[in-house]
């Protein structure tokens, strides 16, 4: 606030009159809270542009399908799966096996699946970064946009909070999951 009032009073100062003062005053506050964060963000997201939701989607699929298939009997990494399974437990079949091979391979699946979205969210995650960058360097010139930084960091809805809140979700999911199967 001091710096705020220090320099609207230095130009009131240093104007030749106080419509021009005012002039520069409301120039400035439209700059630093309309124009500067707008510019921030558009400036993240043409250097460092996130995947769309349909292309995120497809390279989650892509990569989930190279893993198990744990309702298909016939996917190789499933018979790859049972045989791994029947060594570890020195068993000759399924019939010998004290555990359920069905769940087994769901939890498998899941494992997989689970690590093929962090992977991919991991990159989304660095974009994202990537964008809040620009506007923290942004904040050197506008410190509303630091104040807004801080203001959500000690409120808890900053990205920071929000990615750990969805991290945090996951590993319950797959905590849930891991109990059923």
């Amino acid at each position: 606030y001091f710096i705020v009032v220090a320099f609207a009073v230095g130009v009131s100062a240093l104007g030749d009159s106080s419509r021009n003062a005012l002039l520069i005053l409301l120039s400035m506050w439209f700059v630093t809270m309309v124009i500067l964060p707008k510019t921030a963000a558009n400036l993240g997201d043409q250097l460092y542009p996130l995947p769309s939701k349909m292309a995120f989607q497809i390279a989650v699929d892509d990569d989930v399908g190279k893993g198990i298939d744990a309702h298909n009997p016939e996917n190789e990494q499933s018979k790859t799966f049972v045989a791994e399974t029947l060594k570890k437990y020195n068993a000759k079949s399924i019939a010998e096996l004290d555990k359920n091979i069905d769940g087994l391979k769901m939890q498998a699946e899941e494992d997989y699946r689970a690590n093929a979205i962090k992977t991919r969210f991991g990159d989304v995650y660095r974009q994202i970064e990537r964008q809040n960058g620009i506007t923290y360097a942004m904040s050197l010139l506008n410190p509303v946009l630091a104040v807004k930084e801080l203001s959500m960091a000690l409120a808890e809805t900053n990205y920071f909070h929000q990615v750990h809140f969805e991290q945090q979700a996951q590993v319950y999911r797959l905590e849930m999951i891991r109990y059923l199967n």
